[in-house]
């Protein structure tokens, strides 16, 4: 897969890729409809509103070492799949990074 990070949460992961692609190694994945922590569930609740239910496969989260919720949804696209993570500041969800890995063929 390919990582790649968003300029909108350049703020929240520069020079802080490391922590967060170690938060990504320990995200807990489950397969909708599942039950999650509350703040957590509405914060996946609201990406996968933004990028559209259809196609999710699944949904996660973890902790960042700063104590940070990061949010995470797989979605299968017509061209690959895709994995977006998201950052739960609290008062906002601000996405940091996506892995996308194309259909061969």
């Amino acid at each position: 897969m390919i990582r790649t990070w968003t300029e909108i949460g350049r703020a929240h992961t520069n020079d802080k890729q490391e922590l967060f692609d170690a938060a990504i190694a320990d995200i807990a994945w489950s397969i909708p409809p599942c039950t999650l922590p509350f703040m957590q569930g509405e914060g996946i609740k609201g990406i996968v509103k933004q990028i559209g239910g259809r196609g999710v496969q699944r949904v996660g989260y973890a902790v960042t070492q700063e104590d940070m919720a990061l949010l995470a949804v797989e979605k299968q696209y017509v061209n690959g799949l895709a994995r977006i993570y998201a950052l739960d500041l609290g008062s906002e969800v601000v996405f940091v990074a996506t892995d996308f890995e194309g259909k061969e063929g």
